[in-house]
């Protein structure tokens, strides 16, 4: 494995918690936004979520193996906390260092019932043990006698891990089921906090709105014939498919007789750190490796002219941002959308290129990516007017569910 000590110290927890998925929503924003602009960092962050990924993927082992694993562990904890002095200033007694804080929580997880133990050997291994590695001077844990993959992860962690203070029901002979584990939210966008602002593609000439909150433009074929208008609007007023205000609206406002591609590209906010950041599948080898991560999100046709009779079909794609970003797409297909709100859904599993996507995103260290709404088929389908309203966009990873 490659040397993890790092030249941004003051980053280094926060990139491994985050790696891990253990940082609240705000902390995380704050790391994205860090590793968009730091390629060491970035690496880093692309290291440690491919190696929290392969212990989650290790298989299972016995309780004993547990037990075994973590005394390993703590050694290697202990060694290095031995190097500094054991004395805590009143700052760390108040946000005390990782290292501390794994070591509170292993004197908690040695009065736990040795059915945990496996639990936390992840825990400390994926937490501490990574911050260690990024925090300790440059100081590698000492390796254990067995390989790796001996580990036993449990993914879904018992909450008592996290918070001590939490009853262990089932152990108490409660007979209620245990409560599943949630899917996390990759990236949302709701567009409730819109302004009304309105731009566009008008004969080749781009005009934006500095009112405008979301990162979408249109985009065109540099040979067109006739005239060619391509609007985007952020209705803040507009009631949505939830029956909340704000909603996305592109449009070809004016077709022209004849146009290779027409469409409108979208990362989510302005600010960097609200775009479409995917880092938790950039450690794919194939496309089922995608199995279990899920887009979603609620679109109604719109033509003022036509009325309930309005449909409009577009290509759906997410391209990773870079050079012929086309070739790497992650297809999602041609969708039609009626007069009415209409959900679509798909397992990026089941999205077709995804063998061109996955080596892009093997290539790459950023994750950023764009969604894209295209013209399908010929412009000669399109009508003077054509529209797309777009609410709740949603990626989640729902692979422990």
């Amino acid at each position: 494995m490659s040397d993890l000590h790092h030249p941004c110290e003051h980053w280094a927890e926060s990139v491994s918690l985050a790696a891990a998925g253990c940082l609240p929503s705000d902390e995380e924003q704050e790391v994205r936004r860090h590793v968009e602009t730091c390629s060491d960092c970035r690496e880093q962050f692309r290291q440690l979520t491919e190696l929290c990924r392969a212990l989650a993927e290790a298989p299972l082992a016995t309780d004993s193996t547990g037990e075994a694993i973590i005394e390993r562990i703590m050694s290697a904890f202990t060694a290095d906390v031995a190097r500094h002095p054991d004395v805590r200033t009143r700052a760390e007694m108040i946000h005390p260092p990782l290292v501390f804080r794994s070591l509170d929580i292993w004197t908690w997880i040695m009065r736990s019932p040795a059915s945990r133990l496996s639990a936390a050997a992840v825990l400390l291994l994926a937490i501490g043990g990574i911050a260690t590695w990024f925090h300790g001077s440059g100081a590698t844990p000492a390796a254990p006698s067995e390989p790796l993959t001996t580990i036993a992860p449990i993914v879904a962690l018992p909450p008592q891990v996290v918070d001590p203070d939490v009853t262990n029901e089932i152990d108490a002979g409660d007979s209620s089921k245990p409560v599943p584990p949630q899917s996390q939210t990759l990236f949302r966008d709701e567009f409730c906090d819109l302004a009304n602002s309105r731009g566009g593609l008008y004969d080749g000439k781009l005009v934006l709105d500095s009112k405008r909150t979301r990162a979408i433009g249109p985009f065109a074929a540099s040979q067109f014939k006739g005239r060619l208008a391509l609007t985007v609007a952020e209705l803040s007023e507009a009631l949505g498919a939830d029956s909340r205000p704000g909603v996305l609206r592109v449009e070809w406002e004016h077709i022209p007789e004849s146009i290779d591609y027409s469409g409108f590209r979208y990362q989510g906010r302005i600010d960097p750190a609200q775009r479409i950041l995917l880092p938790q599948i950039m450690t794919a080898r194939t496309p089922e490796d995608f199995r279990g991560f899920t887009f979603r999100a609620k679109f109604k046709a719109v033509n003022k002219t036509r009325g309930d009779e309005a449909t409009i079909k577009f290509d759906l794609r997410i391209e990773p941002v870079e050079d012929r970003s086309y070739d790497n797409r992650l297809d999602f297909g041609t969708i039609e959308a009626s007069s009415t709100w209409k959900a679509f859904e798909i397992d990026l599993a089941d999205a077709k290129n995804g063998e061109r996507f996955v080596e892009s995103f093997a290539r790459r260290g950023s994750g950023l990516c764009a969604l894209i709404f295209a013209q399908a088929g010929s412009i000669d389908d399109y009508h003077d007017g054509d529209g797309l309203l777009i609410d709740d966009i949603e990626i989640l990873d729902q692979r422990n569910q």
